[in-house]
């Protein structure tokens, strides 16, 4: 990673912790059947599309200001749907 940014920085922490969820509770996931398979991975695709995300936005926004804010709301409103969806 170049520079670290606060969404790379998050959604790192959000896929480690998609994956020690996994592996703690993986007799659930091996016989818990496709329902449970399917939800982890929209999880982690999240994970992925966030920092498929934090790309462009390094990208294409050059104001520092504006890049941080929209970060955060980023993480803010993920947070939020998240925490609905469990």
């Amino acid at each position: 990673m170049k520079s670290l940014t606060i969404l790379k920085v998050y959604f790192v922490i959000y896929l480690v912790s998609c994956l020690i969820l996994i592996i703690a509770d993986w007799q659930l996931i091996m016989y818990g059947g496709i329902s449970k398979i399917s939800f982890m991975m929209k999880f982690i695709l999240i994970g992925f599309g966030g920092l498929l995300f934090d790309w462009v936005l390094v990208k294409t926004i050059k104001n520092k200001k504006v890049f941080h804010g929209l970060e955060l709301l980023v993480v803010v409103v993920f947070t939020i749907i998240v925490w609905n969806e469990l």
